[in-house]
């Protein structure tokens, strides 16, 4: 074409490289700094550092346990290896905003048993540090009662969900009754209330983000399958992770 330079098609794949590793930087960038939750146990803290190419860094559990991480960056996560005391794994790490949502695992080994940990922090002095908190808790969860009265019978499943945005759901599922020559199928139910959520020292508050409401105190079995909510009005409710 007349009067174009003959090296003007060089000069936009030149700048378009450096877009696109300025861009790079950029999301990995995000990947540094501190990021905290509170625990059933106490107070999680992961502080990482971005060295070119690579992620290093620890996870610091209440001050019992801490986990060292070293891994490759590639855009806005990484992953690597996650080695402690207590064996030796590997970890999986993103980042969006302000949240760091990471993912410990390891295989079964001579020493060590097959694991996996995913973890949701916040970056300190962030604007949504005050929502989620536990990240054990993020997934989605039923509960189930079944009442049984001579040859009649009742089921029905309650379902909630804690998102890693600090947001929730809950809702009735499916619920079925019958007898010897009868039967009720009652649907599958539908989500009734949104809101969000966050935890303090083994407390689970729901609320919209200015005003928060106690639910009561939570635990969960060791490999996370498994919670126990103890409200506050009365009773408590054993959840089961669903797959």
């Amino acid at each position: 074409m007349r009067g174009q330079h003959p090296s003007a098609g060089a000069t936009r794949i030149v700048l378009l490289a450096a877009c696109c590793a300025l861009v790079a930087a950029v999301n990995a960038a995000g990947l540094g700094g501190t990021f905290s939750t509170q625990g059933a146990q106490g107070k999680v803290v992961a502080r990482l550092e971005v060295r070119g190419e690579r992620l290093v860094g620890y996870i610091d559990f209440a001050g019992r346990t801490r986990v060292n991480l070293v891994g490759a960056i590639q855009g806005s996560s990484a992953r690597g290896s996650a080695t402690s005391k207590e064996g030796i794994g590997e970890f999986e790490a993103e980042v969006a905003g302000d949240t760091l949502n990471l993912v410990l695992s390891q295989k079964d080994g001579p020493n060590q048993r097959a694991a996996r940990l995913p973890l949701m922090l916040q970056r300190e002095g962030g604007t949504r540090a005050a929502l989620g908190g536990d990240a054990r808790l993020v997934g989605q969860w039923t509960h189930q009662d079944m009442i049984v009265s001579g040859n009649a019978s009742f089921a029905s499943e309650e379902r909630l969900q804690f998102r890693a945005d600090g947001s929730y759901a809950y809702g009735r599922g499916p619920a079925a009754a019958g007898g010897a020559d009868w039967s009720f199928d009652g649907g599958r139910g539908n989500d009734v209330e949104h809101g969000l959520w966050r935890t303090e020292n083994g407390v689970l508050y729901v609320g919209d983000g200015a005003r928060w409401n106690r639910v009561g105190t939570y635990a969960q079995t060791e490999d996370g399958s498994a919670m126990r909510i103890s409200y506050d009005g009365g009773g408590r409710k054993v959840w089961v992770r669903r797959k």
